[in-house]
């Protein structure tokens, strides 16, 4: 009777299957290694790792500021009855809500102006003293004009305005004496003339009793066209003509 001969694994070129694993496992791990080796003599493995730059949107919620350079935030106060002008700017990250600043006018005090009223004073002159005052033409010597001015009421009386209507002939008004005393002086082309202002004092002005009063011209007095008005301190007036 014959024997089986013992079992044998299969063999390939003479390796069996549990060799040929050994050998593919042994191969994978050197060339895991070698790979390793390769990338660090090529410095693959030390390059910083950066992470892709993100792009900003487009488009910002409301409300909202794109991350960046910072900016200040600068507001233009206008006039309450003009637009606000904001420049508005921020903090990268800050979302930004202005409030609508108004610059408020500055108030000054009314100008209040006050009208003072003045009287005016009248002067009213005493009972019967105008009535004792009389103006009359006297003559005409070579260029003077004379007058003779009467006051009998005992009240010493300011001589004050005077309008004097003269020929034209006369040329020219120059003075007035009032008893040798000159109290106008000026040059006058054309009547009428209007007196308002003087020259001496007071004292020189002041008529009581009866005194002279002389007109001096340019040329010759002319005997007749003459009108003339004068006013006292105390209201009084007297005028006359020829």
């Amino acid at each position: 009777m014959s024997r089986r001969p013992p079992h044998r694994g299969r063999s390939m070129l003479g390796v069996t299957g549990r060799q040929l694993g050994i050998v593919i496992l042994l191969l994978a791990v050197l060339m895991v290694v070698g790979g390793v080796l390769l990338g660090n003599a090529f410095g693959v493995f030390h390059a910083p790792l950066t992470p892709a730059a993100s792009t900003p949107p487009e488009l910002q919620a409301p409300g909202t500021v794109a991350q960046g350079t910072p900016v200040s935030l600068q507001v233009t106060a206008k006039a309450a009855t003009q637009p606000l002008q904001v420049a508005a700017t921020a903090t990268p990250g800050v979302i930004i809500s202005p409030t609508a600043w108004i610059a408020s006018p500055t108030v000054h005090p009314r100008e209040v102006s006050t009208a003072t009223n003045t009287a005016t004073t009248t002067t009213s002159p005493a009972p019967g003293v105008c009535s004792q005052i009389s103006l009359q033409f006297l003559d005409a010597v070579s260029n003077v004009a004379q007058w003779r001015l009467q006051n009998t009421s005992g009240v010493d009386l300011e001589l004050t305005l005077a309008q004097v209507d003269w020929p034209r002939s006369n040329e020219a008004f120059y003075y007035i004496f009032l008893d040798g005393a000159m109290i106008w002086s000026s040059e006058d082309l054309a009547p009428p003339t209007n007196i308002s202002s003087w020259i001496g004092t007071t004292a020189d002005r002041m008529v009581k009793g009866v005194v002279k009063l002389e007109l001096l011209f340019g040329l010759n007095a002319a005997e007749s066209g003459y009108n003339m008005q004068l006013w006292f301190g105390n209201g009084c007036q007297v005028s006359a003509a020829n």
